[in-house]
């Protein structure tokens, strides 16, 4: 029984957080700042042809389906338009 309600409580812990940042996405705007993976070429003589990390970014555009973010400190070629909806 135990085992029962712990899974029916952390499936509603779950079920919460989708819930709030599915909102939180649906809410982003223009100008609002945030954190977001970024990834960065290295040179392909190195067995590792990406480095991907957290980095500071800005809102650019946003419409119903997708959002348009800059990173701060690099330029507009590093842009990235994703789904409200994406990983």
């Amino acid at each position: 029984m135990r085992e029962s309600l712990n899974f029916e409580a952390e499936r509603m812990t779950v079920h919460s957080r989708i819930e709030k940042e599915a909102e939180w996405r649906m809410s982003l705007s223009p100008g609002d700042y945030i954190d977001a993976m970024a990834k960065y070429k290295t040179p392909t003589s190195n067995n590792y042809h990406f480095i991907q990390g957290w980095a500071r970014a800005k809102v650019l555009e946003a419409d119903e389906n997708t959002v348009t973010i800059g990173f701060l400190g690099r330029g507009r070629a590093n842009n990235l338009m994703m789904l409200r909806q994406s990983d």
